[in-house]
Order: structure tokens, then C-alpha cells, then sequence
């Protein structure tokens, strides 16, 4: 398996590094040619696809689930009745959110607020863009089998694909046809189109026998499936609640700009996130398959190491983009947005000691116990929602009104529940996960430190001199930050790195 996993890893780090380049490149490029006003309404129409997205999340959770341990079994029959009910009820729910959403979507400038003269443009990219997560739905079963058989690093190849076709064909429509809102929905559903094909053609050769038939539809699968994903769905409404309000609070409460200042800077921070989901994308078919062959030492040893990877690492990346962070405004968007230096270090901040902790997430799917966490999810997320809300109307905090939601709630959750709890559920003491976070508080106030000593001696006069400085900082800190592993965690890294596999260890 670890030959596998390190497959994974790289094509997954390789994933992370395109969407950090497409992120860092498309940005300033879609601010430049629509205006920061109408580049945050591109942010915003993902925030109601994902609103419908988290039903599908919990329900390709479950499959996952079901679908491993089955084909694990060599249950292929069992196998086939999963996917065939799975595909469709993706379908029937695909058309379904697409109905339901298109009168919303006429009446837009009631629900968010929009300028008069890019209304009708507005409305044509959310159209375009449910199409599109219409589309994503299908393709979401239809990958499942490349989950179920630990083949993540098609899936994130694919991913790739779909990033880097998008970019490719906004710039074309921006050059050959229009600049508009309009053309980037059109330039989605085409990507989308071409990863659908693409993984119809992979999942038919990775598991032949799951072949689609309607008359497979079963029943009891169905409500195997809605009762698990039942529970994976709150918690995931709880995690829309934890970070994907805070546009429409500052759309509607705090004012365009600062929205889309905020659309913008969120860019870096999902570098970063995507970043801690790479590894812990990594543990979900790891996790799942110890599980079927009921092998909880290796869950735990497996958890607690991508943990205290994650933790340091998270440490250090944040650690550089704060101590660069006015810089890295004024190069990457221009010199009038380098005051937003300090909001950005903020926003960082808020998530250092949650990020860490995501691998925890797949270990409740896999033993089932998802129902506590999901109501405490939900718990955290109104708890955020409230007090974004309120200091945004009642205080001066501005922007920063959802920065501090966003701390509280997502600290209270993922860096103090989560590992309290499946530290219960796996019998195991409950300092395991924390000493992890304890390391990375270590690790981060060092990363400041010498980021500090480092700039003084340092003059950047350009984005590619700033990217070179910061790539150095990370590179010595991540080598500083081998110290705090034990020997345990060192092995199996760099077990994964050489690629060799063990069987008995």
C-alpha cells in the first residue's frame, strides 16, 4: 500500500502546487479585467453551489465508505447494487438542484447585493456555474471507484486537468469572444464536460464490474446510504456555517469592496488549505481499508503521523506568508492593496491550529461514529455565524468581524474537540493529538523569528526576488521542523518517501 500512497502524495503535492500557481496567476488577472466588485461575485456563486453540495459530500462520504469495505471483500455483487443506487439518486438530485435554484438565480440582486450594470452578467455566471456542479455531481460517483481502490492520484491528475483547462479557456473566450462573468461560467461547464469523459472512461477500466444498471436500484442501499450520509450532511452544514458565510456577511453587512478584497486574499488562504488536504485527503483510503481488515494500530499510527506532519508544516507555511504578507499584497494585486497585509496575516491566523487536525475527520467516517461531531460541527458553526453577524453590525471590526467567527469557532472545533473525541472513540490517551499542536505553537513562533532575522538582511524589489526569499524560509524552516518527529513518524515518512513497503512492521 505505501508504494501506492506515495503515488498519491506526489501527484496530490503536484495537484496542490497547480492550484497554487493557478491561483496566484488568475487572480490579479480576473481583478485587472473585471474590477475587484465583479471579481468577488465569482467567489460568491461557488458559496451557493456549495451550500447544495454539501448533501452531495455526505452522500459520496457514505458511498466511499460502503463502496471500500465492499470491494475490499471482494463483495462485487454488494458492490454493484451500491454504485447503481448511488448514480441514481446523484442524477435525480443533479436535475432536482438545478430546478430548484433557477428562480432564486432570476431574482439574484434580492438575495446578494449587485451593481446594476453586471446584474444580467451575474446571473448568466450562476447559471452556468450550477450547471456545471450539476455536472460534478455524476462525476463525483463516478469517481468513487478510484477512492474505493486508492487510485487518488488519478483523481487529483484529473483535478488538474480540470484547473488548468478552465484557466486555459477564460483566457481564450476573454481574447477571442468577451470579458464578462459570463465567460468564465461558460469556460467551467466546458472543463467539467471534460472531466466527466475522462473519469467515465478511467472508472470503467479500474472496476469493470461496476457497471451502471437501473434495475440494480435498491432500497435498503438507499437508506444505508441517506442514514450515514444523514449525519455527514449536519456536520458539513456546520462547516458551510464555520467558513462559507463570511462573503455574504461582508456583501451584505460590511460593504462590495471589502468583499472583494476579502474574495481575493481568501485565495492564499485556500493555497494553504489545499495544502493541509492533500495530506489529509491521503489518510480517507488509508483509513478506510485498516478499517475493513480491522487493523485500529495502524489507524492510529497512521492518524498521528499525517497529524503532526500537517501541524508543522502548517506552522511554517503560515509562518512566512505572515512575516511577508504586505509584500506579497503589493507584488501579487498592486501597491494600492498592500495594506491589506494585516488582514491576510489575520486571516492566517485564524486557522493555524485547526488545519492540523483534518486527518481526525476521515477516522470518524471510517468507524462511524460521525453523529457528536456532526451536531457539535453544527453547534460551532451557528456559535461563528453569530458572533461574525453581530460584530459586523454592532462593532467597528469591519472585515475583521468574520476573521474573529472564524477563529473561535474553527479553534473550539477542530483544534479542541476533534481530537478529544476520537481520542475517546479509539481508547487512546488524550494528549496524542495534542501534543502535536503544541509542537506547531513551537514551530510557528520560531518561523517568526527567523523570517524576521531573515528580512533584515533581505531587499525584495519584485514578485519573483519575494518568491524566491519565501521558498528559501520555507525550505530551511520545514528541514528545521524534522526535529520535533519522533522516530516512529520519521520512519514511516520517510518510508513513504523512498517508496519501499513493508508489510510487517
Amino acid at each position: 500500500m505505501k508504494k501506492q500512497v506515495s503515488k498519491n502524495i506526489a501527484i496530490n503535492f503536484f495537484s496542490f502546487l497547480c492550484n497554487v500557481l493557478v491561483g496566484i496567476l488568475l487572480t490579479p488577472y480576473l481583478v485587472s479585467k473585471l474590477g475587484v466588485v465583479a471579481y468577488g461575485l465569482i467567489p460568491m456563486a461557488m458559496i451557493f453551489t456549495d451550500y447544495i453540495n454539501v448533501i452531495t459530500q455526505s452522500i459520496t462520504s457514505s458511498i466511499n465508505r460502503l463502496l471500500t469495505v465492499a470491494i475490499e471483500k471482494k463483495q462485487y455483487t454488494d458492490a454493484k447494487i451500491i454504485f447503481s443506487t448511488a448514480l441514481s439518486l446523484m442524477t435525480m438530485f443533479a436535475i432536482f438542484q438545478f430546478i430548484l435554484v433557477y428562480y432564486p438565480i432570476l431574482n439574484l440582486d434580492k438575495v446578494i447585493s449587485i451593481p446594476d450594470n453586471i446584474l444580467k452578467d451575474a446571473k448568466n455566471l450562476f447559471i452556468l456555474v450550477f450547471a456545471n456542479f450539476s455536472l460534478s455531481l455524476v462525476t463525483s460517483v463516478l469517481s468513487v471507484s478510484m477512492y474505493a481502490t486508492n487510485r487518488l492520484d488519478i483523481m487529483q491528475s484529473l483535478q488538474i486537468v480540470r484547473a488548468i483547462s478552465r484557466v486555459l479557456f477564460i483566457v481564450i473566450l476573454f481574447l477571442y469572444w468577451e470579458v464578462s462573468l459570463t465567460a468564465i461560467g461558460i469556460a467551467s461547464v466546458i472543463s467539467g464536460i471534460v472531466v466527466i469523459i475522462m473519469t467515465l472512461i478511467i472508472s470503467r477500466r479500474l472496476t469493470p464490474e461496476l457497471k451502471y444498471n437501473l434495475s440494480c436500484f435498491d432500497l435498503g442501499k438507499f437508506k444505508e446510504i441517506s442514514a450515514f450520509g444523514g449525519w455527514i450532511l449536519v456536520n458539513q452544514l456546520g462547516f458551510l456555517l464555520l467558513s462559507k458565510v463570511d462573503l455574504i456577511i461582508l456583501n451584505r453587512y460590511v460593504g462590495l469592496y471589502e468583499a472583494g478584497v476579502y474574495s481575493a486574499i481568501m485565495q492564499i488562504i485556500n493555497v494553504v488549505k489545499s495544502f493541509a488536504l492533500v495530506f489529509a485527503g491521503v489518510t480517507g483510503p488509508m483509513v478506510m481499508i485498516y478499517f475493513a481488515n480491522q487493523d485500529n494500530d495502524k489507524i492510529i499510527s497512521v492518524t498521528k503521523t499525517f497529524i503532526g506532519f500537517l501541524t508543522l508544516s502548517i506552522a511554517v507555511s503560515i509562518a512566512v506568508v505572515v512575516m511577508n504578507s504586505y509584500s506579497l499584497m503589493e507584488y501579487w494585486l498592486g501597491e494600492t492593496y498592500s495594506e491589506h497585509g494585516q488582514l491576510l496575516s489575520y486571516m492566517l491566523m485564524s486557522i493555524l491550529l485547526s488545519l492540523g487536525m483534518l486527518p481526525i475527520f476521515s477516522v470518524n467516517v471510517a468507524i462511524g461514529k460521525v453523529k457528536i461531531p456532526a451536531l457539535f460541527s453544527l453547534f460551532c458553526g451557528l456559535l461563528g455565524l453569530t458572533i461574525s453577524y453581530y460584530t459586523a453590525n454592532y462593532t467597528q471590526l469591519g472585515v475583521y468581524s468574520v476573521v474573529l467567527g472564524t477563529f473561535i469557532s474553527l479553534t473550539l472545533k477542530n483544534a479542541i474537540f476533534s481530537p478529544l473525541y476520537v481520542s475517546q472513540c479509539l481508547g487512546i490517551s488524550y494528549n496524542t493529538f495534542f501534543n502535536a499542536q503544541l509542537k506547531g505553537l513551537i514551530m510557528f513562533a520560531v518561523s517568526l523569528l527567523f523570517c524576521k532575522l531573515f528580512n533584515k538582511y533581505v531587499v525584495v524589489n519584485n514578485m519573483s526576488e519575494l518568491f524566491l526569499v519565501m521558498l528559501t524560509q520555507f525550505s530551511i524552516l520545514i528541514v528545521l521542523s524534522v526535529f520535533f518527529y519522533d522516530k516512529k513518524d520519521k520512519s514511516m515518512l520517510t518510508d513513504l518517501l523512498k517508496n519501499k513497503v513493508r508489510k510487517n512492521e
